[in-house]
């Protein structure tokens, strides 16, 4: 549903941009580039999970003026 979609995508905004500012501490260095979290023999990039649930979680923002005109939706986004 749709609330469900918007739960999860603010949690995983919200874990993701974590994830992203812990990568100059814990990050794995590829090709002279710190941006790899590591987990054993995988690693992967928390910017490419982070984008798409940005994406979501803003367009559920600037949807909000929708239903109350007062509220600043644009100056928060």
């Amino acid at each position: 549903t749709k609330v469900k979609a918007r739960r999860f995508a603010l949690a995983g905004a919200a874990f993701f941009t974590v994830m992203l500012a812990i990568v100059p501490l814990v990050g794995a260095e590829v090709n002279g580039a710190r941006r790899w979290i590591g987990l054993g023999a995988a690693q992967f990039q928390p910017s490419e999970f982070l984008k798409p649930l940005f994406v979501v979680s803003l367009a559920w923002l600037l949807s909000l003026k929708q239903q109350d005109r007062s509220l600043p939706v644009v100056p928060l986004s």
